[in-house]
């Protein structure tokens, strides 16, 4: 992700941003330890970002922790996070942590979604509307870091490439439109933060299939990692270790914290949301120099 010399000229696009989800965006009958079913108490949003220079380094880089974690003749050429064992998840992270990309995460913290105004909330439970709105929050952050990393190496233009994972009944169509009512200020529930449009056009914003593309397979790694350190499994415990082991590829914000920026807990902990002590204190751990 070097650059030297002058400003150089814009290309069309400097950077990739893959994005995946895991858990889900069900408002309901939240998932009870021990217990069969149910919706996920989080819904996580996450993105890895990387120059179009490393890029081409992804497929080689998601082989790595492929042919490690599988063998012989039948071996899968994608790797699914939640395919694997803890040992090869922790594998995964380590591998991933060691790569010059960028991790963004979102986590709604869906059950204080019913407290908000009936109005607010019946907008959430449209479909695919709350996964748009914390994705938003993804891009707002991602197209800030890619901006800056421009500047910062004498980038004369900065366009992103967005891909996310292909989600089913998702109508990606409908999120370009989306992401047009942002930049126009016309959408119902509105971020204090800002997308970069010139960095982000809706119109370059694309899914794929998560076999098919490298870098979707990588970002599923991050994501679920990061998942994993506040969503109960079914005995109610927590996995921290995936995402303690990608520390280092979160992104800081400006004020030099990933608290915020890199990780970025809805709703904020200065609105005292409901956590348990190892939630709280995976979140507060972010939020130091």
């Amino acid at each position: 992700m070097k650059a030297r010399g002058p400003l150089r000229r814009s290309v069309a696009h400097q950077y990739n941003i893959y994005l995946d989800e895991a858990g889900d965006d069900g408002l309901t009958k939240f998932r009870a330890p021990g217990a069969g079913g149910g919706a996920s108490h989080w819904l996580t949003i996450g993105a890895c970002i990387v120059s179009r220079e490393n890029d081409r380094h992804m497929v080689a880089w998601r082989d790595e922790i492929r042919n490690r974690i599988s063998s012989g003749p039948a071996q899968k050429r994608s790797i699914h996070f939640k395919e694997l064992n803890h040992a090869q998840r922790r594998f995964a992270s380590q591998v991933l942590a060691e790569k010059p990309i960028g991790i963004v995460a979102a986590l709604s913290n869906k059950q204080t979604l019913s407290v908000l105004p009936k109005e607010r909330f019946d907008v959430f439970k449209r479909k695919n509307q709350l996964y748009s709105y914390v994705t938003r929050y993804v891009l707002e952050r991602a197209s800030n870091i890619c901006k800056r990393h421009a500047l910062k190496h004498g980038l004369a233009g900065c366009q992103a490439r967005v891909i996310f994972s292909r989600r089913g009944g998702m109508n990606y169509k409908e999120f370009r439109e989306y992401m047009t009512l942002i930049r126009e200020g016309r959408e119902v529930i509105r971020s204090k933060g800002i997308i970069d449009w010139d960095v982000i056009d809706p119109e370059r914003i694309d899914a794929k299939d998560h076999g098919s593309v490298a870098g979707l397979q990588l970002a599923d790694v991050a994501t679920s990692a990061v998942h994993h350190a506040v969503e109960p499994d079914g005995f109610g415990n927590f996995e921290q270790s995936y995402a303690e082991a990608l520390r280092g590829r979160f992104l800081r914000g400006p004020n030099g914290l990933v608290l915020g920026f890199g990780i970025v807990p809805m709703p904020g902990l200065h609105k005292n949301p409901p956590l348990t002590g190892e939630q709280l204190a995976f979140f507060q751990s972010l939020a130091k120099n």
